[in-house]
């Protein structure tokens, strides 16, 4: 079983990167001809910065994936159920914060980077593209980190392309129609959160022993900083230099 769902996440993955790298080279290029390189600029410079967000997990999620494998290959529901309950208890923490983060960087980013996109526009564009990243925080990170170790990364996958694709053509046709980039980012941000209902959904038919108000076993991620070590060098390594690019050039 886990052999065939090991080659299911292989075959998936590599249907959603091909199908994800090409809408990555399609759409950027719609969203310059629609909206302007500075519209592009500033999209693509948020969704870096929201990268570095990911610290504030602080190691949780890769500390609890280490704890999680010998529970679930033992079948320990409520080793498992314990477990979760402390990585919910550090994501409901951490997550108000990251909803604080997302505001404070919509009201900032505007007075701090030089740009002619009026100011109610780029706050939209950041609470729109934030607003799914918390929602997402709070909701399925657990759960998403469970179906992780039991092998079930394609249904994932799956999800994560279906509606890539779906979002995206939304978005053409309304770049098609004329409609301004906030309704475009609205929809890229109704359809994310309709990622994360199907999530919950499959998790409560599947895994519906789960009790995250069990027993928190905090012990179990108490790895979390070590993991917060390597999880900073790799933003620092992918990011710093377009963040660094986006506070010192001008985007135009």
């Amino acid at each position: 079983m886990r052999k065939e769902n090991s080659l299911k996440n292989l075959f998936y993955g590599l249907c959603s990167f091909v199908i994800t790298t090409f809408i990555g080279i399609v759409i950027p290029r719609l969203f310059l001809i629609s909206y302007g390189s500075e519209v592009n600029g500033l999209i693509s410079s948020v969704k870096q910065i929201f990268a570095y967000f990911a610290l504030l997990e602080a190691g949780v999620g890769g500390a609890t994936l280490q704890a999680l494998y010998g529970p679930v290959a033992r079948n320990d529901h409520q080793e498992i159920s314990s477990i979760l309950s402390a990585t919910n208890y550090f994501y409901r923490k951490t997550g108000f914060w990251y909803a604080v983060g997302v505001a404070v960087l919509a009201i900032l980013y505007p007075v701090c980077v030089q740009s002619d996109i009026p100011y109610y526009v780029i706050v939209g564009i950041i609470l729109f593209q934030g607003e799914a990243g918390v929602v997402k925080y709070f909701v399925t990170s657990k759960l998403q980190l469970l179906m992780k170790v039991d092998g079930k990364t394609y249904i994932q996958t799956n999800l994560g392309t279906i509606f890539t694709i779906i979002s995206n053509i939304a978005r053409i046709l309304l770049m098609y129609l004329g409609a301004n980039v906030l309704t475009v980012q609205a929809v890229f941000c109704v359809v994310d959160v309709m990622q994360v209902l199907l999530i919950v959904g499959y998790t409560k038919k599947h895994y519906s022993w789960l009790d995250l108000k069990a027993k928190p076993n905090y012990n179990a991620i108490s790895q979390r900083n070590s993991v917060l070590v390597h999880q900073i060098s790799g933003l620092i390594f992918n990011n710093t230099d377009t963040v660094i690019l986006i506070l010192k050039c001008n985007k135009k």
